[in-house]
């Protein structure tokens, strides 16, 4: 019964990883920043290990747009939006990969 549950578990969680990554990459395509400012998030996103590490990775996405000269007010909802995407991708990853794993402790980990 713990296997069944178990692997009931681990499906739900790859499915529900898959939605995320999906709705990720739908936002990526429609992204209006410039090329380079996407490129400089998603390699700042990729050393966040938190949520607020996304926050603050999106953030001085932000502050280089306005130093560039473009209106960061413009593109600051999308910013934070992938943002979210990319932590909530991260975080059903870490919670597939510990019910996997069948590792209680990873699993806790990944919902703090």
């Amino acid at each position: 019964e713990v296997d069944e549950m178990l692997a009931m578990a681990s499906a739900r969680s790859r499915v529900a990883l898959r939605e995320a990554l999906g709705m990720l990459r739908h936002r990526w395509d429609q992204t209006r920043l410039p090329l380079a400012e996407a490129g400089r998030l998603r390699r700042r996103l990729g050393r966040a290990k938190t949520l607020k590490g996304s926050i603050r990775a999106a953030r001085s996405i932000l502050v280089k747009l306005a130093e560039c000269g473009e209106d960061p007010r413009e593109l600051e909802k999308e910013v934070l939006e992938l943002a979210l995407l990319w932590e909530r991708c991260r975080t059903r990853a870490l919670i597939a990969l510990a019910v996997q794993k069948g590792d209680a402790t990873d699993l806790a980990a990944a919902l703090v």
